[in-house]
C-alpha cells in the first residue's frame, strides 16, 4: 500500500503523530511511504490539531486521501482505510496480503 506522508508544521500539536504513523505501520505492515510523485494508492496528512493547517491541496492518492489532527479521527481513518483496501484489492485480510 503505497501512502504519501504529509505533515503540519507541528506548532499546537494535541498527540503523538509519531506514535499514530508507528500505530499504522504495525495495523498495516505492507504501508509503504512513497513520495507524493509516485501516484499513492492514499495520501495521508498527520496534523497536530484540528486546524488543520497543511497545505495538501496538490496531494491526490488513487484510493483517496485522509486528514488525521486527533486519535479519533485516525481511528476511523484506519477503518476506511482498510475497507477501501479490501475493495480495491478483493482481498479478505488487509493483514495477510
Amino acid at each position: 500500500m503505497k501512502t504519501a506522508l504529509k505533515y503540519c508544521g507541528g506548532c499546537n500539536p494535541r498527540y503523538d503523530r509519531g506514535a499514530f504513523l508507528t500505530e499504522l505501520r504495525a495495523d498495516f505492515p505492507q504501508l509503504t511511504v512513497v513520495d507524493a510523485a509516485e501516484t499513492p494508492d492514499f495520501v495521508l496528512v498527520l496534523c497536530g490539531c484540528p486546524s488543520r493547517c497543511a497545505d495538501h491541496g496538490g496531494l491526490e492518492g488513487r484510493l483517496g486521501k485522509w486528514i488525521v489532527d486527533s486519535p479519533e479521527s485516525g481511528s476511523k481513518m484506519k477503518k476506511a482505510m482498510e475497507k477501501e483496501w479490501k475493495e480495491w484489492t478483493g482481498k479478505k485480510s488487509i493483514k495477510n496480503d
